[in-house]
């Protein structure tokens, strides 16, 4: 497997494990009970860790695959992997903000949280860009 073949798989896995972050957002004034809006909260909390559970699951998958690799692309491809994980750590503490916001912060830290789901997806993207 060639480091191309490798790094495109990788976009694809992380691609197919995407995270929605957009989707209803629960306003003061929107008539919906406190307790509608924490089961919202706690449904959308849930779908992000299953989607964090599948793409730690996918890089373990890709680390696997990335040792038969020839020598020149597995440290291509060690290293795509390293910023891949350096920006699941970053999403990992954008969740854990998002799990402790207040209902007045839940907003800001959703769309924060997104963003960083977004960086990760991007610094995929330009780590392919190099090998074509």
């Amino acid at each position: 497997m060639n480091i191309k073949t490798f790094l495109l798989a990788m976009m694809a896995m992380c691609i197919l494990a995407g995270c929605q972050t957009g989707g209803s957002q629960e306003t003061a004034g929107s008539g919906s009970s406190n307790t509608e809006a924490s089961s919202s909260r706690d449904e959308y909390l849930a779908g992000v860790r299953e989607k964090m559970k599948i793409l730690d699951n996918k890089i373990a998958d890709l680390s696997e695959k990335s040792k038969g690799l020839s020598q020149d692309a597995r440290a291509q491809a060690d290293t795509a992997l390293a910023e891949l994980k350096q920006e699941r750590a970053v999403l990992a503490k954008k969740y854990d903000d998002l799990s402790k916001a207040t209902e007045d912060a839940w907003a800001s830290a959703k769309e924060s949280f997104g963003t960083a789901w977004d960086q990760m997806q991007s610094s995929m993207a330009a780590a392919l860009a190099k090998f074509n």
